[in-house]
């Protein structure tokens, strides 16, 4: 009789254990399913900002106006436009364009930029960022007019100045500053 009650404890006692493996194992499972869940919510994240990304550079590539023809330059100004990995860009703005333009020409030129501000040299300025880069209502911002209001105030229609505005001269060096995340 003490072989057979002896012999239940250890029936029960592997039972126990066995029933303790398994819901160690189930929790591991449902682990792994879980992270692996995120990694997957995680990537179509990314991949839905890359596709806003690209639908937004397409439409800031319409919105881009053209540069200057040279024998229209004397009410433009030429800016050099270093970037942060050492490489830049030259460009001819005319002075009554929108400073938005200069961020529409960044963001259409280097798909690496996502969360910059454009700097003066000298006098030090940072360059307002327009209105499609503080809010998520890009599509809004972009599709609307950007020329300047009738009266004569210092913002356009879009909130934003014009280079005469904000005090460009003739040739103007900018850097690009990357923001921490």
């Amino acid at each position: 009789m003490d072989r057979l009650l002896a012999f239940r404890r250890l029936r029960e006692q592997q039972d126990r254990e066995y029933e303790l493996a398994m819901k160690l194992d189930r929790k591991k499972q449902r682990l792994k399913k879980e992270k692996e869940e995120e990694r997957k919510r995680l990537k179509e994240e990314k991949l839905e900002k890359l596709r806003a990304r690209a639908n937004l550079r397409d439409m800031l590539k319409v919105k881009l106006m053209n540069e200057p023809v040279s024998d229209n330059v004397a009410d433009c100004t030429r800016c050099v436009i270093r970037m942060p990995n050492g490489s830049k860009f030259n460009r001819i703005f005319c002075m009554d364009s929108p400073m938005e333009q200069l961020y529409i020409f960044l963001m259409v030129n280097d798909e690496s930029l996502n969360d910059f501000r454009i700097n003066t040299n000298c006098p030090r300025r940072e360059i307002p960022p327009p209105k499609f880069l503080l809010t998520n209502q890009a599509e809004a911002s972009i599709s609307g007019s950007s020329s300047s209001s009738s009266d004569g105030d210092d913002v356009g229609d879009d909130g934003g100045m014009t280079f005469r505005q904000f005090g460009f001269s003739k040739s103007e060096a900018l850097f690009v500053a990357i923001l921490e995340a």
